[in-house]
């Protein structure tokens, strides 16, 4: 059954699974790759969202192109709050536009050294490497309830905000 994937040493804060949270389809032997793939696929996943809420909401404005100003309104979303600029608004350029920003390379570094930092279990005979914690937690344990929700609930804006507040 694939849960949200929940460990305190790679995800060590709320804000951790505010930006990268995702839901786990394997049980162990995580590495970087799969973090940050995640995080990939989780911010075009969040884009999408977003350009839909935004649309819907332009057009009840009355704009002639509610979804070139749904893209532009994001555009100034990731310029107001990361600083920087996405030389045009398709969907994948601002999707690379956040992903390499110099908050989002820093959580990932900052995940990376967490990886790098995990002791692997000594008894090998149930999980290899990083593993799901939610696989042994309480489903309605505050931990779990936590990172469940800061992973399905946060939307695009929530997670730039979070990087805005990353200390470069």
């Amino acid at each position: 059954m694939d849960k949200v994937f929940v460990n305190d040493d790679i995800f060590q804060s709320d804000g951790d699974y505010v930006i990268g949270g995702f839901i786990a389809h394997k049980d162990d032997d995580f590495n970087l790759a799969d973090f940050t793939s995640k995080f990939t696929e989780r911010v075009a996943k969040m884009i999408d969202e977003y350009l839909e809420r935004a649309m819907i909401y332009n057009q009840e404005l009355g704009y002639e192109d509610p979804y070139d100003q749904a893209k532009s309104d994001l555009a100034l979303v990731i310029s107001d709050n990361l600083n920087i600029k996405a030389p045009y608004t398709d969907k994948e350029t601002l999707a690379n536009t956040i992903v390499n920003s110099i908050q989002a390379q820093k959580w990932v570094l900052e995940i990376a050294e967490n990886v790098k930092g995990v002791q692997l279990p000594i008894n090998p005979g149930k999980y290899i490497g990083i593993y799901n914690h939610a696989l042994t937690m309480d489903t309605s344990s505050p931990a779990y309830i936590n990172a469940k929700y800061f992973t399905e609930e946060s939307t695009l804006e929530g997670m730039i905000e979070q990087l805005s507040i990353i200390e470069l």
